[in-house]
């Protein structure tokens, strides 16, 4: 497996696992009133979703390559890398609005198991369209010409990865008092406020610029 192609798909999934609203529906469930049935099926429900999309993602990204990538023009990639580039600068913009407009994460604190599984499911599955490091990651892996078994296993790395956040607050909770957990996930919603606010934009940011200078490269070494 080449080494390149693992470092990038873990920084890629580091990056997506700054998921401001799936980090916070965790960390709301883990402040309610026995929590860990919750949280656990939350766990899986996103664990689940998210893998399963990218299967179909990565899937049809496969046999696009296949098929297409021998008769598609070479400006096609960086065209498409611009592309992505200008929908995450979008993406950046809109939610640094919401942001300063003060909207507030919120959950009903009666959801039951299965609502909470179902609750899961619906928003990763929402979310996937605008998972730009996902779709980065995806591609990456398809066109790295590895059998079903080898891409299946890099999308379930990548996606422990993108679940590590949620795994490390069950686990916190789990080990620590109530005082202290109390204490603990009071700051963290704080802190998923200023990352909804900053971080998460900023990073945005970040990526759609580094499209946009790679396909603009892309496309300006075709003509020169």
């Amino acid at each position: 497996m080449d080494a390149p192609l693992l470092v990038s798909l873990i920084g890629l999934a580091l990056l997506d696992s700054l998921n401001p609203f799936t980090v916070a529906a965790q960390a709301y469930l883990l402040g309610t009133r026995d929590p860990m049935p919750r949280s656990i099926a939350f766990l899986l429900g996103t664990f689940a979703a998210y893998f399963l999309g990218g299967v179909l993602l990565l899937e049809g990204l496969s046999l696009f390559l296949e098929c297409l990538w021998p008769v598609m023009p070479r400006w096609a990639v960086g065209a498409g890398e611009m592309t992505l580039g200008l929908a995450a600068a979008v993406l950046a913009i809109t939610m640094s609005r919401q942001a300063s407009r003060g909207e507030a994460f919120t959950l009903p604190s009666n959801l039951g198991v299965l609502a909470t599984l179902l609750f899961a499911v619906a928003s990763t599955l929402s979310d996937m369209a605008t998972a730009l490091p996902y779709f980065g990651a995806a591609t990456q892996i398809a066109a790295a010409e590895l059998g079903f078994v080898g891409r299946w296993l890099l999308l379930a790395l990548y996606n422990l990865i993108y679940c590590a956040p949620l795994i490390g607050l069950i686990v916190a909770r789990a080990v620590m008092s109530s005082e202290r957990s109390d204490v603990l996930f009071g700051r963290l919603r704080r802190f998923i406020d200023w990352a909804f606010a900053k971080l998460l934009p900023s990073a945005l940011a970040l990526i759609a610029i580094t499209f946009l200078i790679d396909g603009g490269r892309r496309i300006y070494r075709l003509s020169s």
